[in-house]
This record gives C-alpha cells, structure tokens and sequence, in this order.
C-alpha cells in the first residue's frame, strides 16, 4: 500500500528531525539539557517506532537505509543515558550494517564507536576492544581527529579494565592533547575526566584529583549536568582511596540529587553505589546493604550487566563485611555466571576471587587455593598484570591464613614485583603492607618494621590517613612482638587519632582493640576496660555484631560491670 508506506516514511522522517532536535537542545547544556531529556522521554515511543520502521525497510529502499544509520547518531548524548544497553546494540548493529551498504566509512566509524560504549555497558569488553580498534583505524583514514581522540580515550578505559594502567595512561594523553588542539571543550572534559581515572588506577589520587576538577570545572561551565554526576562520581572515588570517606560521600550525594533530577539511572545507580562503598568503610553496613540494593533494583530494569554485576559483587562484599558468607557466596556466584555469560573474562576472575575470599573466611582452604588458581589462570591469559598481582596477593593470604608464612611471603614478593612493573601504586603499598605482617609471623620482626615503615611512607606520600592508620596500627604489633610496649602504645595512639580525626568508626573500632589487648596484656585492666566500652558503644551505633561480639567477650574477661 503506498499511501500507507509514505505515512510511515513521513512519520519516521519527522521523528529523526525530532530526535537530532533534542540532541542540539541537549548539546545546549543547562536548561535546554534537561528539555531535550523531558521531550525524548515524552515522544520516546513514537521514535522507537520510527526507528523500527527504518530498520525493517533499509535492505529495499535508500532512504529507510539512511534514516536506520541515522538514527543511533543524531540522538547519540540522549540515547546513551536513555537506552538500555540491549536496545542500544541493536540499534547500532542494524546502523553498522546500513552505513556499510552504503559505503560510509564515516558514519560506519562513529557506529562503531558508539557501539564499543554499548558492549563496555553490557560488559562485553572483547567487543567493545574490537569495536574501538576499528573505530580509530577509519577515524585515522578519514582524517577524523575528534574521532581519533575518541577511540584512543575509549581505548584507554579497555586497556585499564584489563589491568594495563600505564598503557591507559598513555592513551588518555593523546586523547587530551587532540581534543586540546581542536578546542572542542566537552570533548576535553571528556579526556580529562579518562585522563584522572588512569591515574587514579596508578594508585595517584592526588594526580587524579587535578585532572577530575578541571573536568568538573569544565562540564559546569558549559552546563553539561550528566558529565558534571561524572565528574563528581570520580572525585569521590579519588577521595575515597585517600581515605577522606566524609569528602567522597559529599560527592557522591551530590552526583546522585543531579542523576535523580535529571531522570538518569545509569547516573543513579552508579552514585548510589559509590555511596554505599563509602557506608562500607564507615562500616555502617546494613545502611550500605540498603543503597547497593536500590542501584541492583535500577541495573536490573535498565538491563545494565555490567553494573548488574559490580550491585551482585558489592552485596557479597557487604554480607562478607557481615559474616554472612553463605549469603555472600551467593551474590559471588551470581556475579561470576553474569561475567562469563557476557564474556567478561576479568569479572569471571573479581568474582572468583571473592568467592575465594568467602572461602578462605570460612576456612575452606582447599577450595579457596583452587578458586584463586581459577582466576590467576584467566588473568594471566588475558594478559592482565595487575590482577595478577592481585591474585598472588590472595594466595599469599590463604598461605598466611594456614600457617605458612614462607609461601606466603612468595606470593607477596611476586605480587609486590608486579605492581612495580605496571606501576600500580595501590598494589605495591597493599603488598608491602601484607610482605610486613608477613615477615612478623615469620619471626623476622626487624624486616617487618622495615617493610612497614616504606609502606607508612607511601601512603603517607600518597596522603591516604586511612592507610596510613592501618600501617601505624600494624607498626604497633610489630614493637609489641619486640617487647616494646611504649613503642607500640606510641603507634597505636597515632592510628587512633588519625581514624576519629577522618571520621572512620570502623577503623576508630579497630585501632582501640589493639589498645585494649595491649592494656590488657599489661595488666592496666582500667584502661583496656575503657577501650572495650568504647569498641562495645562504636559497634552498636555502626550495627557491626562482629566488632560488638568481641568487645563483649573481652568485657566479660575483665570487668564485673553488667553490659
């Protein structure tokens, strides 16, 4: 019927002009951002019609076939935010194969492109790798320098996802100095932003931090409200690893009140998640079991796998936090069947881990060294050298945990290797940390001193006071297995002052134990009462039954006041 194939074409025509119209509205910032999501999520299911149409007609005639390509891109800053990961898929594939009949290698870039996002999104990192690759190589024959920079910053965040930071590093600064060149300021918003993730995966939070508030900086001043929850979010990473938990949280909140007033559920999830990271280092647990299951609520409607399996893996973490590893090992499990299902080869491996992890905690020791076995093994096929590292550690745990601190002490020295080969400083001030507390269970107490005063002046130099406490902490029990107890209280008061001066109760609690036993093994039992009702009252307000379980048990040792 060709009057009612015209209608169509006119209605399918009429609501691409409608979408690229958006998209400009969009582009605008400001006010004129939010009317262009407001106007999408009122004629959504008109375009989809549209889009359907166009997609149905491309093999026979022209004009559907160029309306099919067009469509994905003129709404390509909407759409991102708006479509699930699947929808978005189909939508580009269908785009591809058009701008391929076509012969338009430039608009077969930009699919490409677009397309890798939408496999990172659904966690297929292989495709989106392939997906990018090929976008940079048209960008290059085409002469597209705003595509070039694209692809190397898309690049980029592959290459750190598989563990290769320094290489991330490296592309991030091309990308920046492209767009810098072309002076296109969101897309140098965009690469600062990449550019402050690969340094924070180095372990620079300081360096990560400069990038994030010129990113930040950026975004606000040309009204882009989704990139400045972005930008937000990773500040609040940055901080987080420095141990500053009260500032992350602040930025968290404030990416999640933008999310929500913009109707952005990627955003909100991401930030709620972030959040609840930060309830976990307050060791307000439940309260963070509460955000990570309202993100889980959000990825499963949109059909976001990958931050499907970051809500899965972080709710085993929180129930592992608990105690409750059974609980945990669920959420593990689920984590691991999404990641392999999707091809996601490095969470196949986090969740593996974590599995191990639970196991080792409920000492399962044998399935928690194949576990770790399982997922060194995919590490080191997909070329992955920090999670390596990261897997080395673990097994130096489990032989730390049975007794054997010789094995363990290996694993540490060839994680600790690792991590100064890629540059990983997270990874090398963690490994010297356990390489410390390693050497005293090995009875080389002057070696661990040692070890952990280099370890007390990376993270001193890196300005994280978390660490910094917990290094103090374990400083303390290294003095204390000398037989000097002033020493050790000296250390020991040190980290307990840092934890309440960053407001970290579950550390606050930690720190006080270590006083108490020490007041306790002195015979000062006034005293190590008074550590103990302060462990008692931190584990009521922040619900840790673990921590309160123990202050009740030492309590009961020493003291006839009724708890």
């Amino acid at each position: 019927m060709p009057g009612l194939f015209s209608a169509q074409l006119r209605h399918a025509r009429y609501y691409l002009k409608t979408l690229l119209e958006m998209q400009r509205e969009f582009s605008k910032g400001g006010e004129a951002l939010r009317r262009g999501l407001a106007r999408f999520d009122t004629e959504r299911p008109n375009i989809q019609t549209g889009q359907a149409w166009a997609m149905a007609h491309a093999a026979e005639n022209d004009l559907a076939n160029q309306m099919c390509s067009q469509y994905p891109s003129y709404g390509a800053p909407v759409l991102e935010i708006r479509q699930p990961p699947a929808e978005r898929i189909q939508w580009l594939q269908a785009a591809l194969t058009c701008a391929r009949r076509a012969n338009d290698r430039a608009a077969e870039g930009k699919h490409l492109g677009h397309l890798g996002l939408a496999y990172q999104a659904a966690g297929d990192l292989r495709q989106a790798a392939e997906a990018y690759e090929l976008h940079l190589s048209i960008a290059r024959e085409q002469s597209d320098q705003y595509g070039e920079g694209n692809a190397l910053g898309n690049l980029g965040i592959i290459y750190q996802a598989l563990g290769d930071p320094q290489r991330a590093l490296e592309l991030q600064q091309q990308s920046l100095l492209i767009h810098q060149r072309r002076g296109d300021r969101r897309a140098e918003g965009n690469a600062l932003g990449n550019l402050g993730l690969a340094h924070e995966a180095l372990g620079q939070s300081n360096e990560a931090i400069h990038y994030f508030e010129q990113a930040l900086a950026i975004f606000r001043t040309i009204g882009d409200a989704v990139k400045e929850g972005d930008a937000l979010n990773s500040l609040g990473l940055a901080y987080m690893n420095l141990g500053d938990v009260e500032q992350a949280a602040s930025f968290h909140e404030q990416a999640l009140a933008l999310a929500r007033e913009l109707a952005d559920e990627r955003g909100a999830s991401q930030a709620l998640g972030n959040l609840a990271n930060t309830q976990v280092a307050l060791g307000n647990i439940q309260q963070a079991i509460t955000l990570y299951e309202q993100a889980l609520t959000i990825d499963r409607a949109f059909g976001d796998q990958r931050g499907l399996s970051e809500d899965l893996g972080n709710l085993g973490l929180a129930y592992s936090a608990l105690g409750q590893y059974q609980t945990a090992i669920e959420y593990f499990e689920q984590h691991r069947q999404i990641a392999h299902a999707a091809g996601d080869r490095r969470g196949e491996s986090t969740a593996l881990g974590n599995l191990a992890n639970a196991r080792l905690a409920l000492d399962e020791l044998p399935q928690a060294i194949e576990l770790y076995q399982q997922a060194l093994t995919i590490d080191r096929e997909i070329g992955s050298r920090r999670d390596e590292g990261i897997d080395l550690s673990n097994l130096g745990s489990v032989y730390a945990h049975s007794g054997d601190p010789v094995r363990a002490i290996e694993c540490y020295e060839q994680a600790l290797v690792i991590a100064r080969e890629v540059g990983d400083r997270q990874l090398e001030m963690g490994s010297l940390a356990n390489l410390g507390n390693r050497y005293r269970d090995a009875g080389e107490v002057e070696h661990a001193v040692q070890v952990h005063r280099e370890a007390l002046s990376a993270f001193q130099a890196a300005g994280n006071r978390r660490n910094e406490s917990i290094i103090l902490d374990n400083l303390g029990h290294d003095y204390l297995a000398q037989g000097k107890v002033q020493e050790a209280l000296d250390h020991y008061q040190q980290a307990l002052s840092i934890s309440r001066a960053i407001g970290d109760r579950y550390g606050e609690g930690q720190r006080l134990f270590s006083l108490g036993a020490l007041y306790a093994g002195t015979d000062q039992l006034e005293q190590a009462t008074k550590c103990f009702q302060l462990i008692l009252a931190i584990a009521r307000e922040i619900s840790n039954w673990q921590m309160e379980e123990v202050a009740l048990r030492f309590l009961d040792q020493f003291s006839d006041q009724p708890q």
